[in-house]
């Protein structure tokens, strides 16, 4: 006998076979997955997604062309800095203001609630209400044209009703409203719930689902929101950018206001100044009746001139007066526009611009940081510095300006002094008619500032524009039926398929010829089919010759003769690691089997535990083997003739006490030894070899020991058990029988085995 060595090689079309081996299971998970599915559906409320989009760009409008005044309002990294305002709690809470959304409608719907936004079932006026107070859900009935019932549960979870009539004051601890009217579809076709709305709720709805994305290298912003409301999501989306271009104008307007608002106050004062000198210098020509032409005319126009520089540089030294108050006072923090405030000194611009900067992005900053973050005290450190810097510089200026504001005194009293050489009238008229006229120029000058701050203001346009407005859409984003059915399809055939391979490779038991030949190298002798019979007394060898049981009786007794010589009395001696396992069947067949073939055979029941063969013969159990044993009783007392021609049968008699030491006794040899002169066969049917030690000593005397295993009973490791034999007797004659086989894919090899060498498969019958 050659060993065989195997190579394996992994067949897919196998593991198709024994996928379809168990296609009630792959039915049985597209059944339950599908199921899940459609559950899944019907009681998921679907997920919708709007997009819009904003593009940032500094626009200049036909009005700013008509100014030189500079927007101070910039922001560097304008797109990441623009989407954090974007989602800031203050632009958030304007547009959930925006929507007017109040209250929120549900109606049930495939076994789920659904809001009906932006639909409204009931007209509903809110008396008073309790933002912090926690959501109570109503439930809203239609009883007749002009009564409801109102159910909610209160603090305890205890259920409430209460009916009233359409206008009732409806009193709760947290809100107070009424109903005032319903849709006339509502009655009595379907309940309407609903609940209150608060600011909190809604922000943490939206910042949830809230998603901006930035284009690399260019200003443009994506939207989106998601929301269960496709409705709701686009109009919260288009409200959000709206607020947006509001927030983003006003605090473009922020500088030119202020600046407006100084130049309002100067010119409040200037004007009533103005007004009073030239209501003097007019009431002082007509008194006098005086032309105004003398010879202090050069003088006076000297005068004029200074006075009026005086006048301008007054301004000057209020402008820096005010900016220096500004920066002084503690947490005063405005925008300044230097342009206005008729800023020149670069160092001055460059801080201006600086402090301009830091306090925009505070601004921004202040949404998205708590008060007491590191990120915002480093900012207000920032602020701090520049303000400093710019009061230390501003004081410089101002000392400087009142220098020059002396000096222009002191020339002012030099020409004044002149001047009193002159009369007392002309004298007179030249103050006066300076005065107004230097006043009159300051005026104009203030006035033409306030127009410049004026179109300023109307030339600030927002910094940004929608490109596209959020549209509600069709289909939602999940769950999307088809991807789900497929999804649950190639699900449940993945993991049938997975249960499937690992119920095969955790089955301990044996169902395949290469199971058992992967296992040992034991020969296997036959391979007996499965054989339903319902008939106990039944012996297919001999009443269903033609059936495949009995054609693999057949070939396995052609099988017996590659195993031991042509001598008379040859032992067949028949075992099994458990009962239950077939021996005892296969015992009776094989020996009608070689019966039929005029063999004389006697069948012995060697198992003298529990032993079945006497009723499949029909015939009775005593006097038996242990009988014999036990008794000086002749060996020819203990046989039985059956029905079937050359066969006869050694029942196993009373139950025994000490079996193994009956069947180890001199006696049981010398009773195989007379039988042998006798019979061309004996076919012995012992007890399990992995129960008891009963069979041993008959192993050592048999010509043939086959040991039967049960195809779906016997378990892997049972193919050990014949090659233990082997080994611990030094035997050469051990052959295995399949037992029960049934063809069957779930239980073939997923693999092609590929054998050399010779053994006895050569001979054995395949199914």
């Amino acid at each position: 006998m050659t060993q065989n060595i195997v190579l394996k090689e992994i067949s897919y079309l196998r593991i198709l076979k024994i996928l379809i081996g168990k296609w009630h299971w792959i039915i049985s998970g597209l059944i339950v997955s599908l199921s899940i599915a459609f559950g899944y559906l019907s009681f998921t409320t679907p997920v919708y997604r709007c997009n819009a989009s904003l593009k940032f760009e500094e626009k200049r409008s036909e009005l700013s062309e008509l100014t030189s005044i500079r927007n101070i309002y910039e922001r560097t990294n304008k797109v990441e800095s623009e989407a954090l305002i974007i989602k800031s709690r203050t632009v958030l809470t304007k547009a959930i203001r925006s929507l007017n959304y109040n209250v929120s409608f549900y109606k049930k719907s495939n076994f789920k609630l659904t809001e009906t936004y932006p639909a409204k079932p009931l007209t509903i006026k809110i008396i008073r209400r309790n933002q912090r107070a926690p959501v109570t859900i109503f439930a809203f009935q239609a009883i007749s044209h002009n009564r409801f019932k109102l159910s909610y549960k209160d603090a305890r979870n205890n259920q409430l009703d209460y009916y009233y009539k359409y206008g009732d004051l409806i009193k709760h601890p947290s809100v107070s409203f009424k109903i005032l009217a319903s849709n006339n579809g509502l009655l009595h076709k379907e309940a309407i719930s609903f609940h209150f709305n608060n600011d909190t709720e809604l922000m943490e709805r939206i910042t949830r689902s809230l998603r901006i994305d930035d284009h690399q290298n260019i200003n443009v912003l994506n939207l989106g929101i998601t929301d269960h409301n496709p409705h709701f999501a686009t109009d919260i989306l288009n409200a959000i950018m709206e607020q947006y271009l509001i927030f983003d104008k006003y605090q473009r307007l922020s500088s030119a206001s202020q600046t407006e608002k100084f130049i309002n106050t100067l010119l409040r004062t200037i004007s009533v100044t103005a007004d009073s000198s030239a209501k003097a210098f007019q009431k002082f020509r007509e008194e006098k009746d005086f032309a105004g032409q003398n010879e202090a005319h050069e003088y006076i126009e000297k005068l004029s001139s200074l006075q009026n520089e005086a006048h301008v540089l007054s301004i000057k030294i209020l402008e820096s007066s005010f900016i220096k108050k500004r920066m002084d006072s503690s947490g005063n923090e405005d925008f300044f526009n230097y342009n206005l405030l008729s800023v020149t000194d670069t160092q001055l611009i460059y801080l201006i611009t600086k402090y301009n900067e830091v306090l925009a992005k505070k601004r921004e900053s202040e949404h998205l940081f708590p008060k007491q973050s590191v990120f915002l005290a480093q900012i207000e450190q920032q602020i701090d510095e520049l303000k400093t810097a710019i009061s230390k510089n501003i004081t410089s200026q101002h000392e400087v300006l009142i220098r020059k504001d002396e000096l222009l005194k002191s020339k002012t009293k030099q020409l004044q002094f002149k001047l009193k050489a002159f009369p007392s009238r002309e004298r007179q008229f030249a103050a006066l008619q300076s005065r107004a006229e230097i006043q009159q120029k300051v005026l104009n000058y203030l006035i033409e500032k306030k127009l410049e701050a004026q179109v300023s203001k109307s030339a600030v346009t927002p910094g940004a524009m929608i490109i596209d407005l959020a549209t509600t859409p069709a289909e939602p984003i999940a769950p999307i039926p088809r991807n789900t059915y497929t999804t649950s399809i190639l699900c449940s055939l993945l993991l049938s398929a997975g249960a499937i391979l690992i119920a095969k490779k955790l089955n301990p038991h044996i169902h395949t010829r290469e199971e058992i030949e992967d296992a040992t190298d034991i020969p296997i002798l036959g391979v007996v089919p499965k054989h339903k019979h319902t008939d106990p007394l039944c012996i297919p060898s001999l009443h269903i010759p033609e059936c495949l049981f009995s054609e693999s009786i057949r070939a396995l007794r052609s099988n017996l003769s590659f195993l031991a010589t042509e001598k008379p009395g040859r032992i067949i001696h028949i075992t099994s690691e458990i009962s239950g396992e077939g021996k005892s069947f296969l015992s009776v067949n094989l020996a009608t089997s070689l019966s039929l073939i005029n063999k004389k055979v006697i069948l012995i029941a060697a198992d003298l535990r529990k032993s079945s063969l006497h009723k499949i013969l029909n015939l009775t159990n005593q006097p038996g083997l242990s009988n014999y044993l036990v008794t000086e009783t002749e060996v020819s007392h203990m046989i039985k003739s059956t029905n079937i021609p050359n066969l006869d049968f050694i029942s196993s008699g009373t139950i025994p006490p000490n079996p193994a030491e009956l069947l180890h006794s001199k006696k049981m040899e010398k009773m195989l030894l007379t039988l042998r002169k006798s019979y061309d066969f004996i076919v012995i049917d012992s007890a399990p070899v992995g129960i008891v030690s009963d069979c041993k000593p008959i192993i050592k005397i048999a010509d043939i020991n086959l040991f039967i295993i049960r195809a779906g009973i016997s378990r892997h490791n049972y193919v050990f058990t014949p090659q233990t034999l082997k080994k611990e007797f030094n035997l050469s004659n051990v052959s295995i029988i399949l037992n029960d086989f049934q063809p069957d894919n779930f239980h073939i090899p997923y693999y092609n085995s590929k054998r050399s060498g010779i053994n006895y498969q050569n001979y054995s019958y395949r199914a």
